[in-house]
Order: structure tokens, then C-alpha cells, then sequence
């Protein structure tokens, strides 16, 4: 369970935090160059619509970039042979917007976006001197939350949400570390109370607390795009509210949320933690 461990990733992080930059090698090479998120303007592309687009701003840390170039892949890999090029840009300064569409996605990928599919837009940074960054060879502190890099962000093809989503599900992503992954979770989603709301069997792990309301998820029924308000879920012998959203697919039976747990409010906050379950 996550409390546990608070206090040795808070160690870690003032660790990373003595370092400007994650790819500077004491000197022993020239500085890198790494890209850290502005904005996020939009990431959900309306599968149906070749014009509709997804897009971020940036900024560049380290050496002077030079240009962008974004790729894309269904899912997420580090196999950058299947990476594919959608395009270049230009740096022009803090701030550059990095903006691509379903038709740009749909042509380099070869195929139609699909609903309810993930792609991940992995970008790759060349710095003014011609050095290429991206995130194989970037090293791993890169991806430390203190540098909030964004050499990889998803892309999101929403689609309609159609309900019946009750079921067990498999888990593939917990940051909460109640659960490890792989684990089935038997009755871990209930449709409703409410129309286009899904109720949450998964925290507390009843080996670490006691469950106390139930974490009920309201989903945008034109998108998938989901919202889980405040609520006071878990006794972990000390009382552990969340709040936060994310996505719930009908189509692939997955539910992705990114949910901020705290203690009384949530200025108290143990962070954000990325849950994704897949609907056995």
C-alpha cells in the first residue's frame, strides 16, 4: 500500500531534485536537451472526425532545440521500430505547440483510428547542435515527476459511452499499489447508482484498510471522458479521501483514471496515481 512507502519516495525525490538536469553527465558530455509540459490543451481526438485534434504546448530545458519530431504508436512501446513519424516541428520558444489530428494520426499509423484506443505520441527533441533526444536514450531520471517531461503523452479516441461495464477486471496499471499487476479484481466495477455512472469496487485493497463510500464515477456518455468527485473511500488506519477522472471505454472495457488520494483535504495530498482496469 502506498502510505507505507511516502516517506522513501519523498527521499528519492529530493535526491533527483539536486540535478538541473536529468541528462547532464557531471560535465562528462555536452548538456542535453529535454522538452517539459506548458499546457495541455486537448487530448481526446473524436475518432469519427479526420479534422479533430489533439495538442500540447512545451517548453525546452537544457541545450537549444532545434525542431520536434513527433511519432505515434497504438498502445505504448519502447520498440521504436514501430514508432511512426507523423511530423516535424519547428521550435519557436517556450511555449511551442505541439498539434496533430485523426486524419495526421490515422495516415501515419496506415489505419482508422479506433474508439476507445490509446495512442501514445512519443516526441523526439534535435538540439541546434544536431544531438537527438527522445526517450530511449534520454537516461531514466528523465521521467522523474520533479522534470515533469513529456517525451511520450496518450491520445485518446473518445467514442460514446454505452454502459455495462459491471463485471471483474484485470488490473494493468496501479500507482496506488494496492494491487499488483495482473491481479483480478471479482466485481471490481458496479453500472451505476445514476445513469452514466459506474461505482468503483477496487479501493481500499482489504488487506491494507477498510472501505467506507463507495467511489462512484460519472462518465460524459458523448465521450467516454470520466469525473470521480470528492469522496471519503478508505480507513488505511488513517482516513483517505480521492478525487480526479480520467476514462471509462465501453468499447474496450477499460477504465483509466488518474486520482489525487489525500488526508482530509486535498491540499493534504499523498499525490496522483494512475489506475487502469480492463474488464475480464
Amino acid at each position: 500500500m502506498f502510505i507505507a512507502a511516502i516517506g522513501m519516495l519523498f527521499t528519492i525525490s529530493s535526491c533527483e531534485k539536486d540535478s538541473k538536469n536529468p541528462l547532464d553527465d557531471a560535465g562528462a558530455v555536452p548538456l542535453g536537451s529535454y522538452l517539459t509540459l506548458v499546457e495541455s490543451i486537448n487530448q481526446n481526438v473524436d475518432f469519427s472526425d479526420a479534422t479533430s485534434s489533439v495538442s500540447i504546448k512545451v517548453t525546452g530545458v537544457g541545450s537549444p532545440v532545434d525542431k520536434i519530431d513527433m511519432l505515434v504508436v497504438e498502445g505504448a512501446t519502447l520498440d521504436v521500430s514501430a514508432w511512426k513519424l507523423i511530423k516535424s516541428i519547428s521550435y519557436t520558444g517556450e511555449g511551442t505547440e505541439l498539434s496533430t489530428t485523426n486524419g495526421e494520426i490515422s495516415a501515419a499509423l496506415g489505419v482508422p483510428l479506433q474508439p476507445g484506443v490509446q495512442y501514445t505520441i512519443y516526441n523526439r527533441v534535435t538540439t541546434v547542435d544536431g544531438r537527438v533526444f527522445d526517450l530511449i536514450n534520454a537516461g531514466p531520471n528523465v521521467e522523474a515527476p520533479d522534470f515533469a517531461s513529456v517525451f511520450q503523452w496518450t491520445v485518446n479516441a473518445v467514442a460514446p459511452y454505452t454502459g455495462n461495464m459491471a463485471g471483474d477486471y484485470k488490473v494493468n496499471v496501479d500507482g496506488w499499489v494496492d494491487y499488483a499487476v495482473g491481479t483480478i479484481l471479482t466485481g471490481a466495477v458496479i453500472d451505476g447508482p445514476g445513469a452514466n455512472q459506474i461505482t468503483l469496487n477496487v479501493y481500499p485493497n482489504p488487506d491494507f484498510g477498510s472501505p467506507l463510500d463507495p467511489i462512484i464515477v460519472d462518465i460524459d456518455p458523448a465521450t467516454g471522458v470520466a469525473t470521480v468527485p470528492a469522496v471519503l473511500y478508505g480507513d488505511y488506519g488513517v482516513l483517505i479521501s480521492c478525487e480526479g477522472g480520467g476514462y471509462v471505454f465501453s468499447a474496450t472495457g477499460t477504465v483509466d483514471l488518474t486520482l489525487n488520494h489525500f488526508e482530509g483535504t486535498p491540499d493534504n495530498s499523498y499525490g496522483n496515481y494512475r489506475l487502469v482496469i480492463v474488464k475480464q
